[in-house]
């Protein structure tokens, strides 16, 4: 018992880990094809722990779509467990780049219903040939690969054959313009028709 604090120096026993004094400095976090790493705010009553001194932190499923976990576990003075959940998400129009095809998330659905736009290549003028399948899995959830963007292609110059896939439904516009060496198209899909296709899409190809 003091009557008095001043001048006195407090400190900490150690003790056990608890849930309630544990938090993350975000529950929910964008998916970007990288580990995600939210940080840990560890206290014991109303004092900071410190990282790797009053606990270590190990992460586990924290690189695709879904929930991820936080370990925390206490070193030194402290001990116990604590484990902390957080969720990696992919929302409406975000921009994805798998294997140099960009795309844009236009249904964020995680159960096989999701749907994506291929808005382009980050290698346009060097490529040759485009291959558009019916599906692409990002961060292990597949995505229906529904509609080519606007100006998606156009002016890729040394393009020459393109395949699509079975779930294309739109081609907007001037998708493919001015691809003049582009001669050879493949479209599998049947629930494209002409009024689902933009303005110029082929216009100037080969």
């Amino acid at each position: 018992y003091a009557k008095k604090t001043e001048g006195i120096q407090f400190n900490s026993l150690g003790g056990k880990l608890s849930g309630p004094n544990v938090y993350l400095s975000a529950g929910s976090v964008s998916y970007n094809g990288s580990a995600r790493t939210p940080v840990p705010v560890v206290k014991a009553g109303n004092t900071a722990l410190k990282k790797d001194v009053d606990y270590t932190v190990t992460y586990k499923k924290n690189r695709n779509i879904g929930t991820a976990q936080v370990i925390i576990k206490g070193k030194g003075k402290y001990s116990g467990t604590v484990t902390k959940t957080f969720k990696i998400t992919l929302a409406k129009n975000a921009l994805i780049t798998v294997n140099k095809v960009k795309y844009k998330v236009t249904g964020a659905a995680t159960n096989g219903k999701g749907t994506v736009s291929v808005n382009g290549v980050t290698d346009k003028t060097a490529r040759t040939t485009l291959n558009i399948g019916a599906t692409v899995k990002i961060g292990g959830v597949t995505y229906r690969i529904t509609s080519i963007g606007t100006s998606a292609f156009a002016g890729a110059a040394r393009l020459r054959s393109v395949k699509m896939g079975a779930n294309i439904t739109t081609i907007g516009a001037k998708a493919f313009l001015n691809c003049k060496a582009l001669s050879n198209m493949e479209i599998s899909t049947k629930s494209l028709s002409m009024n689902r296709t933009g303005n110029s899409a082929f216009k100037g190809i080969k």
